[in-house]
């Protein structure tokens, strides 16, 4: 691997940079998350969209309506079917189910670097994972793009790079000042467990009683899917399709919404 560029937040990507690069798609709390946990239930095809107006364009042509979400945490856009939530969805509701998937960063980031060779997401759960198949890949250029928060950094995303970026060999690789700095770091999980909690979404999580969420978000290493987006705009495995057994939410829940 030759370079390595860490974008803290969806804002920063350049296009222009995209084309020959491996990308890694980091939205921990929720999109990356909710995505693959949906795959691994299930859901036979996701189009993840960056505006309601593509959402709804699409869900005109899928079998089954799904559509994601709103920028609150706990309403639903009006012509949607369900939230944003991993217990919106039940297994019964993903089996075989094609679904339109909007967030407010996640599917705007992944839209965002269509351009690049290959994309591929990331999370707290699946991170070492993903880490292990970048090992065996030839990649010259490497992004890890952290979808962030309206513009801002996101704690959960930061640490999940960090993460990610220390299980690299990098020894022979140029890194950009961000990348560095997350290498640096050195974090170990139970660090990284309790810095989440004190992060802006950890807290209103926690505020608001949402305590098995935040648990199943930070569950690190719980999955072992590797999830790609493909052209023209949907999910695919790469590798795994079952969830790591610790924590899945679907099955914990059971039948849900």
């Amino acid at each position: 691997m030759k370079t390595c560029r860490l974008w803290l937040v969806k804002e920063e990507i350049e296009e222009e940079r995209l084309p020959l690069a491996t990308v890694i798609i980091i939205d921990v709390m929720l999109a990356t998350t909710t995505l693959v946990d949906l795959m691994e239930r299930g859901a036979k095809k996701i189009h993840p969209v960056s505006s309601i107006e593509e959402a709804l364009e699409k869900k005109k042509n899928a079998r089954r309506k799904c559509d994601y979400r709103r920028r609150t945490w706990r309403n639903i856009i009006a012509e949607f079917d369900y939230g944003h939530l991993p217990e919106h969805y039940s297994g019964d509701l993903l089996k075989e189910a094609e679904l339109v998937f909007l967030s407010t960063n996640g599917t705007k980031a992944i839209q965002g670097t269509k351009r690049a060779k290959r994309r591929v997401l990331a999370n707290l759960r699946n991170v070492h994972y993903v880490s292990s198949w970048l090992k065996t890949q030839e990649i010259e250029d490497l992004i890890i793009v952290c979808s962030g928060a309206g513009g801002h950094m996101a704690m959960e995303d930061y640490l999940c790079a960090a993460l990610l970026i220390g299980e690299l060999d990098t020894k022979q690789t140029k890194l950009d000042d961000a990348a560095l700095f997350a290498f640096t770091q050195k974090l170990n999980e139970k660090r990284v467990k309790e810095l989440v909690k004190l992060g802006r979404v950890g807290r209103y999580m926690k505020r608001h009683g949402m305590n098995e969420l935040l648990q199943f978000t930070s569950d690190i290493g719980a999955s072992k899917s590797i999830v790609e987006a493909i052209n023209p705009g949907v999910l695919a495995f790469i590798e795994g399709g079952k969830a790591g057994g610790r924590n899945d939410f679907g099955k914990a829940r059971g039948r849900i919404g």
